[in-house]
């Protein structure tokens, strides 16, 4: 089984069991977030869960802001790597309101407060985040299927999210890498100013994700293990 076809399998594996708890919303009613509870912007600052979702270690970490309910996406996922002196700020994942993946964006450093990286670094921090202690995805789906059911809703969050950013990593780099462009461009038109602190940049870079795309690279990968040309 190729890489992307086994990423793919283990996110579709959660899925389908966040789909048969939440069938409305999905990953979204593991965090306790539905349309109908949630029209007033009052606590859009909350993080959903509300202690953030972070391995034993605490060297990586992830945390929910939800959108007002008249907007198409119902929030964003903030992922954080631990870093010194600040966490490195990887990318934002934003859902709509079922619950599915619609895009991946960047934003400026003063959204985050964050150590700065090259996309490239920045890259090598998001291969290291994953919330799950147990090595093997195995192991960690056995210890889940014994959890009580909001512990269970949670680490299903985090299984969840380690496949589905595996399965986006050329979607990732294609946004680390425009956010890298387009800074650029915006530093040679304001010379001399610090962009990076800048507040009228906020989103540096957006890419959406197409499941067409995914799902036909998955079945190429797979078909090539065949040598079966497609």
């Amino acid at each position: 089984m190729s890489t992307l076809v086994l990423h793919l399998w283990r996110w579709q594996q959660c899925e389908q069991v966040l789909r048969l708890r939440y069938p409305k919303h999905g990953v979204l009613g593991a965090l306790g977030i539905s349309r109908a509870t949630h029209r007033s912007l009052r606590d859009e600052q909350l993080h959903f869960p509300e202690l953030d979702l972070k391995s034993k270690s605490d060297k990586s970490l992830c945390f929910f802001h939800r959108h007002d309910a008249k907007q198409v996406e119902a929030g964003h996922f903030h992922f954080f790597q631990h870093h010194q002196p600040e966490d490195v700020h990887l990318l934002a994942l934003a859902l709509n309101w079922h619950g599915w993946p619609h895009r991946l964006f960047s934003v400026n450093r003063w959204v985050t407060g964050e150590t700065w990286m090259p996309a490239t670094q920045t890259w090598q921090h998001f291969k290291k985040w994953r919330i799950r202690t147990e090595r093997r995805w195995v192991d960690a789906w056995r210890v889940c299927e014994h959890m009580d059911q909001s512990t269970q809703d949670l680490t299903l969050v985090g299984l969840w999210l380690e496949s589905l950013l595996a399965c986006l990593e050329p979607q990732i780099k294609a946004c680390l890498r425009a956010r890298d462009r387009n800074l650029a461009d915006w530093i040679d038109r304001k010379p001399g100013v610090n962009l990076l602190e800048d507040q009228s940049l906020e989103v540096l870079s957006e890419q959406p994700i197409c499941w067409d795309e995914i799902v036909c690279s998955s079945v190429t990968d797979r078909c090539s293990l065949f040598k079966i040309k497609t």
